[in-house]
C-alpha cells in the first residue's frame, strides 16, 4: 500500500491494459487482421493516446514544484489536451487512410468497438486514480469491499444457496446476495476504522513523486477524527478488542469516525448495486457465448472477470467523494502551483510581488 501513488498507477494501468486487450479481442478476426497488419496497432495507439488523456489530465494537478523545475515535465503536460486531440486526430486521419476496399465493414466495427470499450474502462475506471490522489482510503475500502462481498456471496451461496437471484447467473442465490450483503456492512465497519488510523491511508497526494514508502503527514479531515461517541451494548465491548477498537473505548463508549459512516454506505453500494457490474459481465459473456473473458487467472477467468465490479464502484465512489467530501473543499497548494507554469514570465513576476505583499 505504502510502494507510492505512482506505482500503484501503473498498477492500474497495468489492468487496463488486459482489460482492453480481452474486450478487443472478442470482436477480433484474425484472419482480416493478417491482411490488415497497421490497423491492429492502430487500436492499441488510440489506446494510449486515451491512457496519456485521462491519466495525465489527473496528475496535471499533482505535478506541484517538479512542474516548475524541470521543463521537460513542462513540455509534456503544457496544452496537454490539445496534444493529445492532435495525436488523436492524427490517429483519425490514418484510420481512413487504412480503409481498404472489402474490410469495410469490419473497420468501421472495429474502430466504434476500440472506443466504446476506451469509454467502459479507460474514462470510468479513471476514477480509480481520482479516490487515490484524495486519500489511498478510497482506493482500497471500495477495492477491499467489493473482493469481501464477491468471495461470501459464493461462501454463502455455496453452503446456504437455494432460491435464484438472477437467470444471467443462475449459480447467484438470495441467500448468498443477503449474507454477504450482511457479512460486508460489518467488514466494511471494521476496515474503514483500520485504515482510517493511518495517515498514509487518509493524507491526500498533493505532488508527483517516485518515492516507495512515502511517510505522508497532514492535519486531518474532521471526516478521520474520532469524534461520534456511540454506547457500546456490553457484549459487543467484550469483543471489541478482537475488532482493533480498544485504543477508543471510554468505559461503554466508542468514539467514532464520520468516515464510519461513509464506509457503510460504501458497504451497502458494494454489496447492493456493484454486484451488477457482475450480472451485467455475465450478460456480456452469453451475448459472445464466451465462458471468461480470457484465461490469464486459472480458475478466475480474464482480469475483466475480476474487474468487472469494481469499475461500477469505482465511479460511486468519485462521485460520492465529490457530493459529500470535497465539495466544501478549497484549492490545495498543489492544484495552485500547476496553474502557474502557464503564466507568462511577467504574469510570474507580479503574482510573486503580490504575494511578498499579502505575506508582508
Amino acid at each position: 500500500m505504502q510502494c507510492g501513488h505512482v506505482w500503484v498507477l501503473m498498477l492500474v494501468v497495468c489492468i487496463k491494459v488486459g482489460m482492453f486487450k480481452e474486450i478487443l479481442g472478442l470482436k477480433r478476426d484474425r484472419e482480416k487482421d493478417k491482411r490488415l497488419p497497421m490497423f491492429r496497432l492502430l487500436n492499441w495507439y488510440f489506446f494510449f493516446i486515451c491512457i496519456y488523456f485521462v491519466y495525465g489530465k489527473i496528475l496535471q494537478q499533482h505535478i506541484q514544484v517538479v512542474h516548475l523545475a524541470t521543463p521537460a515535465v513542462g513540455y509534456i503536460t503544457n496544452q496537454h489536451s490539445f496534444k493529445a486531440f492532435i495525436a488523436w486526430t492524427i490517429g483519425f486521419c490514418t484510420f481512413i487512410l487504412l480503409l481498404e476496399k472489402g474490410a469495410y465493414k469490419y473497420q468501421f466495427t472495429q474502430f466504434g468497438w476500440t472506443h466504446v470499450t476506451l469509454l467502459m474502462i479507460v474514462v470510468s475506471a479513471s476514477s480509480m486514480v481520482n479516490n487515490m490522489y484524495d486519500g489511498m482510503i478510497w482506493f482500497f475500502v471500495p477495492v477491499c469491499l467489493v473482493i469481501w462481498n464477491d468471495v461470501y456471496a459464493y461462501v454463502f451461496g455455496r453452503f446456504w444457496g437455494k432460491t435464484p437471484l438472477i437467470k444471467l447467473s443462475p449459480k447467484k442465490t438470495w441467500e448468498g446476495f443477503l449474507g454477504a450483503f450482511v457479512t460486508t456492512v460489518v467488514f466494511g465497519f471494521w476496515i474503514g476504522h483500520l485504515m482510517g488510523q493511518f495517515d498514509y491511508m487518509v493524507c491526500a497526494q498533493e505532488e508527483l513523486t517516485l518515492e516507495f514508502f512515502q511517510n505522508l503527514k497532514c492535519d486531518r479531515d474532521p471526516t478521520f477524527i474520532p469524534s461520534i461517541p456511540v454506547n457500546v451494548p456490553e457484549w459487543l465491548e467484550k469483543i471489541s478488542g478482537s475488532l482493533g477498537i480498544e485504543s477508543l473505548k471510554l468505559g461503554k463508549t466508542v468514539l467514532l469516525m464520520p468516515f464510519m459512516w461513509d464506509a457503510l454506505n460504501l458497504s451497502i453500494f458494494a454489496s447492493l448495486v456493484a454486484p451488477f457490474g457482475g450480472f451485467f459481465a455475465s450478460g456480456f459473456k452469453r451475448a459472445f457465448k464466451i465462458k471468461d473473458f480470457g484465461d490469464l487467472i486459472p480458475g478466475h477467468g480474464g482480469i475483466t472477470d475480476r474487474m468487472d465490479c469494481q469499475i461500477i464502484m469505482s465511479v460511486f465512489v468519485a462521485v460520492y467523494r465529490t457530493t459529500f467530501f470535497l465539495r466544501n473543499k478549497h484549492a490545495t497548494v498543489a492544484q495552485i502551483l500547476s496553474q502557474v507554469d502557464s503564466l507568462s514570465v511577467d504574469d510570474k513576476r507580479e503574482l510573486l510581488s503580490r504575494l511578498q505583499a499579502a505575506v508582508s
